[in-house]
């Protein structure tokens, strides 16, 4: 009997149980035997021969004829979460280099335990939508405000459009036998599904066919990936074909993510090419050096982040001379009013995420002690990128400054401004006058209607505070979490 009918993959060892362990390990994602699943398919496979299509088929009406069918769709269940299962586990062996983590994915995507029954709790956003619905509801139990109902077909279908369902609910209850196979649409789905995207966002992963990755890359990664290549040629036959295939991609319309070349864009290339062989030895070659990145380079890929990191807090005397007197004042004064709210508001969704994601906090109360983040990602044993794009540190130093300029600028301080240099001019006072017109000046220069190098300036602005204030910022992090 084919177990992808009675297996179901998630991460854990038992129904409804998460296992927490670190998130970075590759070998928690388990399929889990359901007896109730192989009884059904037992039966089913004695009935006859039946090839995949055709399963699928009678389990899907099965499942849709009565509200009392809960297997047949918990064998579907089953095969989707297999589908999605090897979905994310080739989007992290394809991406491992970016810091995403295969148990964070899983557990983003992978939420289907195989229970009988499904809890939904009501609140004030999907009240009135559950009161439209709730007399044709077929409840098990109702506990304050949660309400306990089988997992079926049926009951899973009037939740649909009023709360966001496990992704393998949703898979099958948008499924259309008629156009396609469960297969590419449980690839599709999961693809699209917004909460994996949003992760894979956090760190700069794009979902794009091999193909056009290839047409992104550069010369220097095909020079230092040469040395994993196994097709025809030497480096400089290689770089011919890889700009002969960059510009005529740049010659394609209506180009998609997922666009593959057919034998007519094969036919124009330079050299020319009996097929697609070697361009797929040179996508091989890429992906391998991105996991060899100090292969071949000045700096290994951790060693421009430790360099980044270091920068971020090392701000010296020349680079101090370079910022205003006024803006060192205007800084020192306002961002201990800034900071503090700034993280309460950042940590509100940070801590929510430290529940499913425990690694996040051991990683930030080490960043809080002061570790580097090669000392976190060897502690952990984790990939240091990872650490890097969780902490983010450019990017919250970034966000400050912004909220300081946003500040310092408004009309509203700009009006204060005046009035309290005009009192100045009158009564003299030269310290006054060149406080409140540098002021002024620095308004002018952070105005987007006048190119100048605001941009350099922000940047040494972060800088300065991210050197100013890294202790308390770092202290204030650690109360809150």
């Amino acid at each position: 009997m084919n177990k992808i009918y009675t297996h179901l993959y998630s991460l854990g060892n038992s129904a409804g149980t998460v296992v927490q362990k670190f998130v970075n390990r590759k070998d928690d994602i388990v399929p889990r035997e359901l007896n109730r699943a192989v009884e059904f398919m037992e039966k089913l496979m004695s009935r006859g021969e039946f090839n995949s299509k055709n399963i699928d088929n009678l389990l899907l009406e099965d499942a849709k004829s009565n509200q009392e069918k809960l297997d047949s769709f918990l064998c579907l269940r089953c095969k989707v979460s297999y589908f999605i299962s090897n979905y994310i586990k080739k989007l992290y062996k394809d991406n491992s280099g970016s810091g995403i983590s295969l148990n964070e994915m899983a557990l983003i995507t992978l939420t289907d335990y195989g229970s009988s029954y499904f809890k939904v709790s009501i609140n004030e956003a999907n009240k009135k939508a559950f009161k439209e619905i709730e007399s044709s509801l077929d409840i098990k139990k109702k506990i304050r405000k949660n309400i306990i109902f089988k997992s079926n077909f049926f009951e899973l279908k009037k939740f649909k459009e009023i709360i966001e369902l496990p992704l393998s609910f949703q898979i099958l209850l948008t499924y259309n036998i008629k156009k396609g196979s469960i297969q590419k649409w449980s690839n599709l789905k999961t693809q699209n599904y917004g909460r994996l995207k949003s992760y894979l966002n956090e760190y700069k992963v794009k979902i794009e066919s091999k193909w056009v990755f290839l047409a992104y890359r550069s010369e220097i990664q095909i020079k230092k990936a040469f040395n994993f290549y196994d097709g025809d040629g030497n480096l400089e036959y290689v770089l011919k074909l890889f700009n002969s295939y960059k510009e005529n991609y740049e010659l394609l319309e209506g180009k998609t993510k997922k666009w593959i070349p057919d034998d007519f864009f094969i036919e124009k290339l330079n050299p020319k090419q009996k097929n697609k062989d070697n361009l797929e030895k040179l996508i091989s070659a890429l992906r391998k050096s991105f996991k060899n990145l100090s292969i071949d380079a000045p700096l290994s890929k951790e060693d421009n982040q430790d360099l980044n990191e270091t920068q971020m807090r090392i701000f010296d005397k020349k680079e101090l001379l370079k910022l205003d007197a006024e803006i060192i004042r205007l800084i020192d004064s306002y961002i201990p009013n800034i900071y503090g709210r700034f993280l309460d508001i950042k940590f509100r969704k940070e801590i929510e995420l430290f529940i499913q994601f425990p690694e996040r906090k051991k990683i930030w109360k080490m960043y809080c002690d002061g570790l580097s983040q090669r000392e976190i990602s060897r502690t952990l044993g984790c990939n240091q990128t990872r650490v890097s794009r969780i902490l983010n540190e450019k990017v919250m130093f970034n966000d400050i400054t912004n909220i300081f300029i946003n500040k310092i600028t408004n009309k509203e301080n700009k009006k204060q401004i005046e009035i309290e240099l005009e009192k100045a001019f009158e009564v003299n006072n030269m310290n006054e006058i060149y406080k409140f017109q540098s002021h002024l000046d620095i308004i002018k220069i952070f105005n987007p209607l006048i190119e100048n190098n605001k941009e350099y300036l922000k940047d040494k602005i972060a800088q300065y505070i991210c050197f100013r204030f890294y202790n308390e910022i770092r202290g204030y992090v650690k109360k809150i979490i």
